[in-house]
């Protein structure tokens, strides 16, 4: 049982960064431009994967008079990302468990990656065959799949800004903004079947081409009005009106079987799997008005709203009005602490506002229907509606409070800000919500229900030593979040994961839990005995059964054949003490919000050499480690961690690993001992150092002899180190995207380390 195979080192490499910048900028007092370009090329962790960027930028500001001033900004952007095939086709064939990582993991140690001949000499043919493990569709050639599989997109983003600024007068300024963005993609997969050792399925030789393009246009117009008061006074009002139009359009093409690996697009093919296109568009309307009022640069006030409206609601709830205000006091202007020397502000302030939140689908309102050949009706093809009509949905509305302050100290060398908010999210939409399915459909979107933010966040910037030629600066950033689902609809119901699985967790949503809590069970360890596996009552003591005999733990699965547990088998925590092991012995095990995050760093400075360090950290986050869960559970003949040495083997063994179980083709009951529970859920606290930067500017008299104005170098490393407990490789599990899915590390690359050299001349 080796944990690093030659699998996963082949996998594994360690990524390249070139960047390159090049910038030029000039102009008078009247015209000021900007022109940059930058090229970006990164070779990923796992074989195959590169991404290349390229930037172009040009800006121009120009006063056409005193009155009038002119600005644009251009930019293209090109991504050329090539990546492994599975990295954008999760579900279907290739589900979490089945990405490159997760195979590389599992694949047994003793076999080959290359063919070998008959004298055992490897071959440059993959080894793709049938094994113990399984067919090579579903334990493949991780290697060959990550060469021979084709996963390219090309997007590219422009993106076009010009605005006005007009002054009608001093007091009175207008200024005008119109954006084009265009989005382009281009994404061409192909899956060779030598690359999955399949020439049968409809996965031999898939080729998809998929196109997208998504244009918008934004507008903003803005009316600012300062009127002319005393000097104790200042009053504002701000006016705005903004609108958007974005239209996309989609085509996607797929094929298999083409006549050989080379043939890698889908024109022309006829095994046309599936054509798809789609085309979409929507309009938003907005006007913001605010006052703004300040006395004796002591007292500020501002009260405000804003209505929008969206295509993507129906014309009964399409506007919503939120608004807003704020108040702040400077306590440092009072008379009270003017001989303060040591205080140069400090300010209290507190904001009370709504915002309002969109579904990301359109046309929900309508009424649709799809139509296929293979829906038929009296041999005419058959119509079928596909949703229901959803005129009732409306703006979901976050509510949030805020209190803070902000100190400047001590000239400037203390600085903090602290903030603490509460923001309430009503009629919260709810996907999917299940309805009873004699209505046609088993499934509605909704708006109901609440949930709450608390938190907290704190930043604090000192600079500890300021003499000559040396400065010594140090920042750090906290924040905490508490997040609660307040009330659900009484009809909605969300749970998902059958806990009388092996390797199943439950997740459900329920009132006074964190979004995206999970259950399970509580592991106690490992039966020593069999007589150990005794049910007990609430005081410890055996529980009898009729025949006056301690009962035997069981799992409770209904209507399967009951399981009995012996020794070297998992033990679990019997909550109800009813000697079963069922659904009513789950319990909380945590959720992936972490208690605290924040970071934080130091700046050194002497004479020309500084010196900049960045550390980032997460505290109190829970995470379900899949990767050994699987790695583990000794079911099969997946390559096992060294863990494993230490499992239970005979009567009397006192560990924590349970024993090995056959759990091969024709076995109907092969134990319980890898049930979701705490023994895999473990926590992501870590501390990252982030980035750790050495600059040097040269000298004036340096530069003088070598003929430019300025010389800098600078060499910047990323992810140099990770603290923490967390046994898998990275702790940094990403929340989930959707609120039904678990905080999962299924065999997750972790970041790679990466170096940056680079050289900046001015001449």
């Amino acid at each position: 049982f080796i944990q690093n195979t030659n699998w996963v080192k082949e996998i594994t490499r360690v990524a390249n960064t070139m960047q390159h910048d090049f910038s030029v900028r000039g102009g008078g007092d009247k015209t000021r431009y900007n022109l940059s370009v930058g090229y970006f090329d990164e070779e990923g962790t796992v074989v195959g994967n590169r991404l290349k960027k390229l930037n172009l930028r040009s800006s121009l500001d120009y006063d056409l008079s005193t009155k009038l001033q002119f600005r644009s900004d251009i930019m293209y952007t090109r991504y050329d990302d090539d990546g492994t095939y599975d990295r954008d086709d999760y579900g279907e064939f290739f589900a979490n468990n089945k990405k490159v990582r997760a195979i590389a993991y599992r694949k047994m140690p003793n076999l080959t990656i290359y063919a070998r001949d008959t004298n055992n000499i490897p071959t440059n043919q993959y080894f793709n065959d049938e094994t113990l493990q399984g067919s090579s569709t579903d334990v493949y050639n991780p290697v060959a799949f990550a060469n021979l599989g084709v996963n390219n997109k090309i997007k590219d983003n422009a993106r076009a800004l010009f605005s006005i600024k007009y002054f009608v007068v001093p007091e009175l300024i207008i200024n005008a903004t119109v954006t084009l963005d265009i989005f382009d993609s281009k994404q061409s997969k192909f899956l060779p079947a030598e690359a999955i050792g399949d020439y049968e399925s409809n996965l031999a030789n898939r080729a998809v081409n998929a196109f997208n393009k998504k244009s918008s246009i934004f507008s903003k117009t803005q009316i600012i009005y300062n009127p002319k008061l005393n000097e104790n006074h200042d009053l504002g009002f701000i006016g705005q009106f903004d609108t958007e139009e974005t239209m996309e359009r989609g085509l996607e093409v797929q094929t298999n079987y083409s006549s050989s690996r080379y043939i890698q697009q889908p024109v022309g093919e006829k095994n046309v799997n599936s054509m798809n296109a789609d085309y979409s568009k929507y309009r938003a309307l907005g006007a913001f008005l605010s006052a703004n009022y300040k006395y004796k640069d002591k007292y500020i006030f501002m009260v405000g709203a804003k209505a929008e409206g969206t295509s993507k609601f129906s014309a009964e709830s399409r506007w919503g009005i939120f608004p807003t205000a704020s108040v702040a006091w400077r306590i440092s202007g009072e008379e009270f602490l003017k001989d303060v020397k040591f205080i140069n502000d400090i300010r209290l302030r507190s904001s009370w506002g709504q915002s309002g939140n969109q579904p990301d689908g359109k046309y929900l309102y309508y009424n649709k229907y799809e139509s296929e050949a293979n829906m038929s009706y009296i041999n005419l093809i058959g119509v079928r509606p596909t949703g229901v009509e959803l005129t009732s949905l409306r703006w979901e509305t976050i509510e949030q409070t805020n209190v803070g302050f902000d100190m400047l100290l001590y000239n400037g060398r203390i600085n903090v800000i602290f903030d603490y908010y509460v923001k309430t999210t009503h009629d919260l939409y709810l996907k999917d919500t299940e309805i009873p399915t004699t209505s046609g459909f088993s499934k509605l979107n909704i708006n109901d229900g609440e949930m709450q933010n608390r938190g907290a966040e704190i930043y604090l910037d000192y600079t500890i030593v300021k003499t000559g030629n040396f400065q010594f600066d140090i920042n750090v950033n906290a924040a905490t979040n508490e997040n609660v689902v307040i009330r659900l609809p009484e009809n909605y119901s969300f749970e998902t994961g059958n806990v009388l699985n092996n390797g199943e967790y439950l997740m459900k949503v329920q009132p006074g839990d964190p979004l995206g809590s999970f259950y399970g069970y509580k592991y106690l360890g490992v039966y020593s005995r069999t007589s150990d596996a005794v049910a007990t009552d609430a005081n410890g003591d055996p529980i009898l059964g009729l025949d006056g005999l301690p009962l035997t733990m069981q799992m409770g699965n209904v209507g399967a054949e009951k399981y009995t547990f012996v020794g070297g088998d998992a033990r679990y925590q019997d909550v109800n003490h009813d000697g079963k092991i069922d659904r009513l012995d789950v319990v909380y095990l945590g959720d992936l919000n972490p208690k605290y995050t924040g970071g934080g760093g130091a700046r050194i400075s002497y004479k020309n050499l500084t010196i900049n360090s960045f550390f980032t950290f997460k505290y109190g986050s829970k995470i379900i480690n899949e990767t050994r869960m699987y790695a583990e559970n000794m079911s099969g003949f997946d390559n096992q961690t060294k863990a494993v040495n230490s499992r239970w083997r005979k009567e009397g063994d006192v560990t924590d690993v349970p024993r090995a179980l056959w759990a091969g083709p024709g076995t109907t009951n092969y134990g319980y001992n890898w049930l979701g529970s705490d023994r895999f859920v473990e926590d992501g606290s870590f501390i990252r150092f982030k980035t750790l930067s050495l600059t040097y500017n040269f000298g004036e008299k340096f530069c003088d002899r070598l003929r430019i104005n300025n010389l800098k170098i600078y060499v910047t490393g990323y992810n140099l180190y990770t603290w923490t407990r967390y046994s898998g490789q990275d702790p940094d599990v990403a929340p989930p995207s959707k609120p039904n899915k678990l905080p999962v590390d299924n065999n997750l690359t972790p970041p790679s380390k990466r170096l940056l050299m680079g050289i900046n001349i001015t001449f």
